[in-house]
């Protein structure tokens, strides 16, 4: 090494602080020489709990030590629903029976009805309730129920599990299922092509 850059080097170790002599490295490049300063405490304490913190969150879901976001939006929604249910003010059988017989007297409700049954019904019941998969809804047997409005609504409601009726509570409004049972009434009597043969008890007025 020449005696110049010796100069150099002793000039720049002499302007060097004790602390920062000791950080100093051997690399030289072209004369400048490169600090290896330790990470700051904040970061290094950063950088572990991220660390340990995704170990855990991986073990956690991954072996399912905690629901997973779909169990918990079930959960929430559940919830909302039961919380949905139970504000709704209790309506008495006898009130119902009186909304029902009012709303066959208005043909807005009768083809609002239709329009809901059509949708969710028909694929079970045909488009005109002569029966498919379901039973025929137009003739004067009933399987659940002895075809009064509250009861049509209730099946409707709640469903018939026992012969593939699933419940409709959650998936129609409350007027969509004041409608619906008011335009499957409206349906006695009227004789649909194609109608399913009778199934269930025979009802007579």
């Amino acid at each position: 090494m020449s005696d110049n850059n010796k100069n150099d080097q002793k000039d720049t170790n002499t302007a060097l602080s004790a602390e920062e002599s000791k950080y100093l490295t051997d690399h030289d490049y072209d004369g400048i020489r490169e600090f290896d300063f330790p990470l700051p405490n904040w970061w290094l304490l950063t950088f572990i709990g991220s660390v340990v913190f995704g170990v855990i969150y991986y073990v956690v879901y991954q072996f399912g030590l905690a629901p997973s976001l779909q169990q918990e939006l079930t959960t929430e929604m559940a919830a909302v629903k039961a919380q949905v249910v139970a504000s709704a003010p209790p309506v008495s059988n006898v009130d119902i029976g009186a909304v029902l017989t009012e709303a066959m007297k208005d043909p807005a409700k009768i083809a609002s009805g239709k329009q809901v049954f059509v949708e969710k019904c028909s694929a079970c019941h045909g488009a005109n309730g002569q029966g498919q998969i379901g039973p025929n809804l137009a003739d004067d047997y009933w399987i659940a129920g002895k075809g009064t409005l509250p009861e049509i609504r209730s099946v409707i409601e709640v469903g018939v599990p026992a012969k593939g009726m699933p419940p409709w509570q959650q998936a129609l409004k409350p007027e969509e299922l004041i409608n619906v049972t008011v335009f499957i009434k409206s349906l006695r009597g009227s004789n649909p092509a194609d109608a399913k043969a009778p199934q269930g008890e025979l009802v007579k007025d």
